[in-house]
């Protein structure tokens, strides 16, 4: 992975986020989006991934007719847009978190693959869910159901537990490096943005 150049603080925020950086876990997304799409991904990750066509092919197989449209110009703001297109139909359909998403500019300028690979990998996680739940005879939904289960006819109201009090919100951490935030908007370790 190359990081554009960078000096001062900038520099050391780029090297530690490029030490984070997992080439395993590169490995296993990049076969993982070949098997998916039916398609190679070949060459430099970030140059492979770059345009968002292959994004969007990925998430139309996951969520088929997620993406109408797929930008092929060559025109920068075409193909940021099928990033974005991405982005929404991850969010949106996988119901990742906000920490869990790339920017945009963390692959387009190759500001922050580390982010991008933890996007995918929280895609794969949620689609796996997904894929398998949709396959059990009788349930064909393509989304995650997040609803209560009915409690059993059985079991009169007054023997159900009590529910769990609401856990408190405890310390939030950086999804790349695992620092404490303290609710900071930027991690102060690697500078990820929170």
């Amino acid at each position: 992975m190359s990081v554009n150049r960078a000096y001062g603080l900038t520099a050391e925020v780029n090297n530690k986020i490029a030490a984070n950086y997992d080439k395993g876990l590169e490995s296993e997304l990049r076969s993982w989006i070949s098997s998916t799409v039916g398609e190679p991904v070949t060459g430099d990750f970030q140059e492979a991934l770059k345009s968002g066509v292959i994004l969007c092919k990925l998430a139309n197989k996951l969520a088929p007719g997620s993406i109408r449209k797929i930008n092929t110009s060559k025109l920068p703001f075409s193909l940021m847009e099928n990033i974005e297109a991405f982005l929404n139909v991850c969010a949106q359909n996988f119901k990742l978190s906000q920490h869990e998403l790339f920017m945009t500019v963390d692959l387009w300028e190759n500001k922050n693959m580390t982010q991008v690979l933890t996007t995918l990998a929280a895609l794969r996680r949620s689609a796996t869910g997904v894929l398998s739940a949709s396959s059990k005879p009788g349930n064909q939904v393509f989304a995650p159901d997040y609803s209560e289960p009915a409690a059993p006819a059985s079991r009169p109201a007054a023997s159900r537990p009590a529910a769990a009090p609401a856990a408190s919100a405890g310390p939030k951490f950086c999804p790349n490096c695992g620092t404490a935030t303290n609710g900071a908007k930027f991690c102060s370790n690697c500078g990820n943005k929170l």
